[in-house]
């Protein structure tokens, strides 16, 4: 019976180049709140209350920050000289592979706070994971992404924009963080019809595959969406009747 079948509503992403831009300056401002506390979940938390938080929750962006590493190994980026440091976990050989080529080289971040500020008198520390990438330069066009979904029979709904910048590449961290925000907040997901499917990019040298039932795994969150403007970006939403 058709009423039995699993609907299901295929987004795919519209990649949309827009005109060359400057990548933003070495002292452009942090994008940091006080409002933005950490809330972390389990790779295996399945409960769409606690996915709904932990995918609406403030995130944290920085540009052209230095990345470093201590020796006992762990990795540290400078968010503001002298008083403000973040560490960066790192989980699994693809992140650690794309980590390694960063050291010592200025970067921009996409954070979720995974505990919430240490402080001293003088300092402070983030600890985040992944989410790093090489910093932007002046040459990287400008891009946006939207979110255009179509109903089974491929005819035209809506769409939505997730993204805009010019990084050269993106982490799996922030395209999943931020395509799972929009449809969140536009009901699309989460929202008692739609708990399930997955994400799939393909093409620009990528092959990933993201489960919507739960948090990104870390060893996921510092690999790379290559050649984002040309990556083909599907969803796929399940709806049980």
């Amino acid at each position: 019976m058709k009423n039995n079948l699993t609907k299901k509503i295929i987004l795919s992403i519209a990649l949309t180049m827009i005109g060359t831009a400057t990548s933003q300056s070495p002292h452009s401002p942090i994008s940091m709140s006080s409002e933005a506390k950490a809330y972390n979940i389990s790779e295996s938390e399945t409960n769409v209350n606690e996915l709904t938080k932990y995918y609406t929750q403030r995130h944290l962006t920085f540009s052209n920050k230095w990345l470093w590493q201590k020796d006992n190994g762990t990795i540290h980026a400078t968010l503001l000289q002298l008083s403000w440091f973040s560490h960066i976990q790192v989980f699994g050989p693809e992140s650690w592979g794309n980590i390694n080529q960063l050291r010592n080289k200025y970067v921009d971040i996409f954070a979720l706070k995974d505990y919430e500020t240490w402080r001293t008198y003088m300092l402070a520390q983030e600890t985040f994971t992944g989410g790093v990438t090489p910093a932007a330069k002046p040459s990287d066009k400008y891009y946006k992404l939207n979110v255009t979904y179509k109903d089974k029979a491929g005819t035209f709904i809506g769409e939505y924009q997730f993204y805009t910048g010019n990084k050269p590449v993106l982490t799996l961290k922030e395209v999943d963080f931020r395509i799972r925000q929009t449809l969140i907040k536009n009901k699309k997901l989460y929202n008692g019809d739609y708990n399930k499917g997955h994400i799939k990019i393909t093409g620009g040298s990528n092959n990933y595959t993201i489960d919507l039932s739960k948090r990104l795994k870390s060893t996921d969150a510092n690999r790379y969406v290559k050649n984002p403007q040309t990556a083909h970006i599907e969803i796929l939403l399940e709806k049980p009747s």
